[in-house]
């Protein structure tokens, strides 16, 4: 084996199992509040907890321009998700 491959394989070894983890993340979502916001307002919720899901995303961010999601979609979410998630306020 090369240099590098022993080198990981070593590291790998010594590190402890949560030593680090990669995160899949998505900075730039609208919620309905936004003027931007191009799905189907009716099943939101569903369709946002489903796409985090589906595409296993750690960190998600809503980008709605001159306001923050409405607190009350930003819960659903979580809930549809049943995961820890973090959202601000208004």
């Amino acid at each position: 084996m090369g240099t590098v491959t022993d080198f990981e394989r070593e590291l790998m070894a010594r590190s402890p199992a949560t030593y680090g983890q990669w995160h899949s993340i998505d900075l730039h979502n609208h919620s309905p509040s936004s003027f931007d916001y191009q799905g189907d307002k009716s099943n939101a919720v569903e369709a946002t907890a489903d796409r985090i899901l589906k595409t296993g995303l750690s960190i998600v961010m809503f980008t709605d321009h001159t306001r923050l999601p409405e607190p009350a979609f930003t819960s659903e979410v979580a809930n549809g998700r049943n995961e820890r998630f973090c959202a601000a306020s208004n």
